[in-house]
């Protein structure tokens, strides 16, 4: 069963969770999965891209860097990047149009962030 918050939150971020994907880290089973949904086009939504991480081991506790491509959002310098909805945080693109983020993500759980 899914959660109220989350639900909440699926229901606020339609719009880019319909976008397009990008794998950014395939399912092994063992670590993180990790997903981008990226909507370039500034009047269908206010983010341009969506990070969704989900941990699929049961047990352990993740935490990892990972590279997050920003060139099919549509952002080149900067970027504004919230975690689960809290205040954003203005973060540099780097020149190959990426960012990294720092992820701690509790067993069989997920986070994601927004880029806007």
């Amino acid at each position: 069963m899914i959660s109220l918050p989350r639900m909440r939150a699926i229901r606020r971020y339609r719009t880019i969770l319909h976008a397009d994907i990008i794998h950014l880290k395939r399912p092994d089973g063992n670590g993180v999965d990790a997903m981008l949904h990226v909507e370039p086009d500034t009047s269908k939504c206010k983010e341009r891209a969506m990070l969704v991480i989900f941990n699929q081991h049961p047990t352990n506790h993740v935490n990892t860097t990972i590279r997050v491509p920003l060139y099919y959002a549509g952002l080149d310098t900067t970027a504004s990047v919230s975690l689960m909805g809290a205040q954003a945080v203005s973060m540099t693109i780097a020149r190959d149009w990426s960012v990294e983020i720092v992820v701690s993500v509790p067993p069989v759980e997920m986070v994601w962030y927004t880029f806007s």
